[in-house]
């Protein structure tokens, strides 16, 4: 009883200091990586081709913005959220994996020790390999290990939100605004209930936040159907409450807006941090105007039927209400700002000058 009412006072003390205005730091993608991870029992080399260049990035650009990052950091930060991808995944043993994400953890809460770091699941933090003989050549072959996430990973979560345990799927309260961390490879059904029943359960928050790795909006032009599961539904669901959807995943910052039913819904997509991920022109992964981008919303309608309703609201669009930003240089970070007149704002850094190269409001 004695440390509940503690941590109470604590969680109220620190509520105080923040006030009404508040930050969040926002990473996208960060991969880390090392080779020591992909050594198979055997002494076989396994794991991805990316291995060395993860790796390698992990030995200086990653940790130099990192720090940058840290050095933004104030009282007025109650977190910082990571959107996914924490590790690059394909660990030789489910060990190894288990290894590589409480590395991480750590790896990364170092430069942030005055703050609670908090994570989304990502694709890669619950994949590993192994090497099999097919057909009478070694391949690698990849398996899903949420197992490994829940057991080394959600542990280290749940204590710096000094809870006893912690699902997947969790959400976070703070200054009256509600923030949903979503597990986008969990079961459909489940994870939806758990989305209404939250929303349910918090009918009058000032924001609602849904962090997610995998983006509910297209936003790349190269695999713009690449949406979280049953994103048409989860996106009736936010719409009804003007929320801001916190994405990664694509490796590139991006901007939309749109209507759903007339109520408006954001989404801010963070880049990746480390080096430049995508080298093609800016143009060749976003779209360029909202004529060219239905019109690639049409051919992939044909490959995935279920992709209609995203179209659907897509197509009834002006071009102002669906606006794309890209912002090509080194990758960075995000900083978003929220203040007590209710605005919110997305400050996006991608160099070491501590200044942001593009503001946008969300709200």
């Amino acid at each position: 009883m004695k440390k509940s009412v503690l941590l109470i006072f604590a969680f109220s003390f620190f509520f105080i200091l923040v006030g009404a205005d508040y930050k969040v730091m926002l990473l996208g993608d960060l991969h880390f990586d090392s080779e020591k991870y992909h050594i198979a029992p055997n002494g076989e080399k396994s794991g991805h081709a990316n291995t060395i260049r993860h790796s390698n990035m992990w030995k200086k650009q990653s940790p130099e913005m990192l720090a940058n990052s840290a050095k933004i950091l104030d009282k007025s930060f109650p977190f910082v959220i990571q959107l996914g991808d924490i590790v690059e995944g394909y660990a030789a043993t489910t060990e190894q994996l288990c290894q590589m994400l409480t590395d991480s953890f750590y790896a990364v809460k170092k430069f942030y020790p005055e703050h609670k770091f908090l994570s989304v699941k990502g694709n890669h933090d619950v994949r590993r390999v192994i090497t099999k003989k097919v057909n009478g050549s070694l391949q690698n072959i990849s398996l899903w290990e949420h197992d490994a996430y829940n057991k080394s990973f959600l542990p280290l979560i749940a204590k710096e939100l000094d809870r006893k345990s912690l699902e997947s799927h969790f959400s976070v309260s703070f200054n009256n605004d509600l923030y949903i961390f979503y597990d986008d490879f969990a079961d459909e059904q489940t994870s939806v209930n758990f989305l209404k029943k939250t929303l349910s359960d918090n009918p009058s928050v000032r924001h609602v936040f849904f962090i997610t790795h995998i983006p509910l909006l297209p936003c790349s032009t190269k695999k713009p159907w690449n949406l979280a599961p049953r994103a048409s539904e989860i996106i009736k669901l936010l719409a009804d409450r003007n929320a801001i959807i916190l994405a990664g995943h694509t490796h590139a910052t991006s901007f939309i807006k749109v209507k759903v039913n007339g109520k408006p819904l954001t989404q801010l997509v963070i880049s990746s941090l480390g080096f430049l991920w995508n080298k093609k022109n800016a143009m060749d992964i976003f779209a360029e105007d909202l004529k060219q981008y239905l019109f690639k919303l049409d051919n992939i309608q044909k490959q995935n039927p279920k992709f209609a309703d995203v179209k659907n609201y897509l197509n009834t669009m002006t071009v102002e209400e669906l606006i794309i930003y890209n912002v090509r240089s080194i990758q960075g970070f995000a900083v978003m700002k929220v203040n007590d007149d209710n605005s919110v704002f997305a400050e996006i850094y991608n160099d070491d000058s501590s200044k942001p190269v593009l503001v946008k409001k969300l709200h």
